[in-house]
């Protein structure tokens, strides 16, 4: 997500949510959450952040913990390698390769 988007999910979090980043006692640090926010949401999906923020404020009147909106898609890095084995290994276990035999007869 770029800073303009972040800009965004943090406006419309501080919207819905007026005391969200205001500093709430002795020991909170509204900067660190900030930040924190920040930089969580450097790595995630715009689209599917957005989406699960506008169906929190929609379903809570509560503010939100990381996550409630953090999205199942992750934006990877443009020069990430996929290691499709452990990929699929991930989604079907250990057994991935008799799964793939039977869906794709190879």
């Amino acid at each position: 997500m770029d800073i303009e988007q972040r800009k965004e999910i943090i406006s419309l979090i501080a919207g819905a949510y007026p005391r969200f980043f205001e500093k709430r006692n002795e020991l909170d640090d509204p900067k660190a959450r900030m930040k924190l926010w920040n930089e969580r949401l450097k790595i995630w999906d715009y689209r599917e952040t957005l989406k699960n923020l506008n169906n929190h404020i929609d379903h809570s009147p509560y503010e939100p913990k990381i996550s409630d909106i953090k999205p199942i898609i992750y934006k990877r890095a443009q020069d990430e390698i996929v290691d499709w084995e452990e990929q699929a290994k991930l989604v079907y276990g250990d057994n991935w390769k008799e799964i793939q035999e039977e869906i794709y007869g190879e």
